[in-house]
């Protein structure tokens, strides 16, 4: 109608341009943002790279940024058919879990909105186990989606994670009732943090 003030729909093209530049923001927040260029391109960026302790406590920091808009911890083990890999395929596959748990549970707080206006929860993940020598096991902290109640979100988180097939049915969620979970979370190092597995949240 002539006149009206409502912003036109976005094109197809726009929304993919939008979408980009939130997933570069997202990237070039990581701490090893100038570690992995460094890494590429080897001498051109030496003087970018940090020690050991700077860049624990760079991604502590970042993670911290993060959990602060988390409000569920959650606690999985997978199944024996994933724990008997061995190497790179047996983290392969952890991820690729925790991706598909994720999905389900964004389409679960947002359903179409996931499609239509990108929107996402913000979850840290690390996977342990790996350099322990104990079973391999994944840590989330988990955002509660806006206007709905924890009890009932911790009690579908649980239920989304048991539909997935290679998680074991033995799960554990909780609420977050401190700030120390973000240094659990990175007890054994920053090598843990699934980066695949760990987005900032767009309601």
């Amino acid at each position: 109608m002539f006149g009206s003030r409502s912003r036109p729909p976005e094109t197809v093209e726009q929304v993919r341009t939008r979408i980009r530049h939130r997933l570069n923001a997202d990237y070039l927040a990581r701490p090893d943002y100038h570690e992995r260029l460094a890494k590429r391109y080897g001498t051109t960026t030496r003087h970018l790279r940090r020690s050991e302790p700077e860049m624990r406590d760079a991604y502590l920091k970042w993670i911290q940024d993060l959990c602060l808009d988390t409000e569920v911890a959650l606690t999985v083990t997978f199944r024996d058919f994933v724990e008997k890999l061995e190497g790179r395929n047996r983290r392969l596959a952890c991820e690729k879990a925790l991706v598909h748990l994720i999905n389900r549970l964004n389409r679960a707080a947002f359903g179409h909105g996931v499609r239509r206006r990108w929107q996402r929860l913000t979850v840290v993940t690390v996977i342990e186990g790996e350099a322990t020598g104990k079973r391999v096991h994944a840590h989330l902290a988990i955002a509660r989606p806006p206007k709905s109640d924890l009890d009932s979100w911790i009690r579908r988180v649980v239920l989304e994670a048991r539909r997935c097939h290679q998680i074991h049915r033995e799960v554990e969620a909780k609420h977050i009732s401190s700030a120390g979970w973000a240094e659990y979370l990175t007890k054994e190092g920053p090598g843990v943090l699934a980066l695949s597995c760990t987005t900032k949240g767009s309601f």
